[in-house]
C-alpha cells in the first residue's frame, strides 16, 4: 500500500509502535541501501504515472525493480504491486520469507514482539481508521 513519507528517524527505529498509534506494531530495520531511478528523472512523476522502476543496492535486495500500481478493489484505493525484474540480480526461488532477520540487530519481528525490552516509538497521530 502506498503509505505517507515517513520521517528520517524512522530509517533506524527497531522495536514496538503500541496500538493506537500511526503503524502500530513491531518495527526491524529489514534492509537498508541505496536506489537509483532505472526510467525517468523524478520519481514523483514516475509515481503519479502509476509506475516506477528502479535498481535497489541494498544489504538482501539488489538489482532491477518495479513498483506498478494496481487497479482499485475492496476499498484499497492505493495498492501497488512490486516485481522482481529478470536480471543478473535474480536468484530463482529466493523467498523473503527465509530472510526475516534485522539487517541492523539480526533480531525478528517477533524477538522485538517478545522482548520487554524492545524500544517504543509513540506518534504524534493517532491510527489510521479502517477502510470499509
Amino acid at each position: 500500500m502506498h503509505v505517507e513519507d515517513h520521517p528520517l528517524a524512522y530509517r533506524d527505529f527497531e522495536g514496538v509502535i503500541p496500538e493506537g498509534n500511526y503503524g502500530a506494531g513491531q518495527v526491524i530495520v529489514w534492509d537498508r541501501g541505496t536506489y537509483r531511478l532505472a526510467e525517468g528523472t523524478d520519481p514523483s512523476a514516475e509515481i503519479r504515472r502509476g509506475k516506477i522502476k528502479f535498481v535497489l543496492r541494498g544489504r538482501k535486495l539488489t538489482g532491477m525493480f518495479t513498483l506498478v500500481r494496481m487497479r482499485p478493489r475492496d476499498g484499497e484505493a492505493d495498492a501497488w504491486l512490486l516485481i522482481k525484474d529478470r536480471d543478473s540480480s535474480a536468484v530463482p526461488g529466493w523467498n523473503v520469507e527465509r530472510h526475516p532477520a534485522s539487517v541492523k540487530t539480526g533480531r525478528t519481528l517477533d524477538d522485538i514482539a517478545h522482548s520487554r525490552h524492545s524500544a517504543r516509538w509513540t506518534s504524534s497521530r493517532p491510527a489510521a481508521r479502517e477502510r470499509r
